[in-house]
């Protein structure tokens, strides 16, 4: 029967203060978008009934939701990505004590140690906190080609 050698030790501080550095290292060039203001921009079905300015209007109030779940969506890809590193990481340590005969048991194995199940929920967290944004963006993306398409029908030129 396979068992483990001994215990594991947490994962290395150094690992993150990596990745925080260059969390700082982009913040400080790319400073936290601001939630924009008015609340959330609401887009009828029919915008061939909006007039030309209320349509530039919510052209901007999307463009700025858009440009807010953008830096949300860079913030939750790295904080996945650090997260990511500290499961892998902590999956290899474990796998590495493990006696058993083959990969998948050792991978089934280490899954169940007490040093990666709070690891795996926290990559969980963060890959449908990521995928979540991820559709949102991609949302607002879409809502503001169809509003950007509309103008340009309408014969005016949208810079």
């Amino acid at each position: 029967m396979p068992t483990r050698k001994n215990k594991t030790s947490p994962v290395k501080k150094e690992e993150d203060e990596k990745q925080d550095k260059a969390t700082v290292k982009f913040r400080s060039a790319f400073p936290k978008v601001r939630i924009p203001e008015g609340g959330l921009p609401f887009s009828k079905v029919k915008i061939s009934h909006i007039s030309s300015d209320k349509l530039g209007d919510l052209i901007a109030q999307y463009s700025a939701w858009r440009e807010y779940c953008e830096d949300c969506h860079i913030s939750a890809v790295s904080e996945y990505t650090v997260a990511k590193a500290a499961y892998d990481e902590m999956m290899g340590r474990e796998m590495v004590l493990i006696s058993a005969g083959d990969v998948t048991t050792k991978k089934a194995m280490a899954q169940q140690a007490d040093s990666v199940k709070p690891l795996s929920k926290t990559l969980l967290e963060k890959e449908l906190y990521w995928k979540m944004i991820s559709n949102k963006l991609e949302s607002f993306t879409n809502t503001l080609t169809i509003l950007s398409r509309e103008l340009t029908r309408r014969g005016i030129i949208n810079v």
